[in-house]
């Protein structure tokens, strides 16, 4: 298992493996699954993170109150103004928001095994 996205990087240059082959290595090492399942269970991950972004709704609040309008915002400011942290790292941050705010709101819960995540 992976500790950070820079311990992923250094392999893949080593090694020659694209990032997305180390992640699925990975998944596979840990769950104890073939190749073929992972990728299959990743990609279905994947559209589901997608769609949950297209289906933002910048209106909704968590029950609580405390999640909400944020993942808007952070798209907003991304797309208006020049993130101290870049652009990339700046679309990073929205869309980890904006599933977060996601599954707090209940409108669709979206999860990751650890792997998949840690670059977030």
């Amino acid at each position: 298992m992976y500790r950070s996205l820079e311990e992923i990087c250094k392999e893949a240059a080593a090694t020659g493996c694209s990032f997305w082959e180390l992640i699925q290595k990975d998944d596979c090492r840990e769950r104890q699954i073939a190749q073929e399942e992972s990728f299959v269970q990743l990609q279905r991950m994947y559209q589901a993170m997608k769609e949950a972004d297209q289906d933002y709704d910048g209106t909704l609040h968590s029950r609580s109150g405390l999640v909400g309008t944020d993942g808007g915002k952070l798209e907003h400011y991304v797309e208006q103004e020049e993130p101290i942290c870049g652009d990339f790292l700046g679309r990073v941050m929205e869309k980890a928001v904006k599933m977060g705010e996601s599954n707090a709101c209940m409108k669709r819960i979206v999860a990751a095994p650890t792997a998949g995540a840690c670059g977030v």
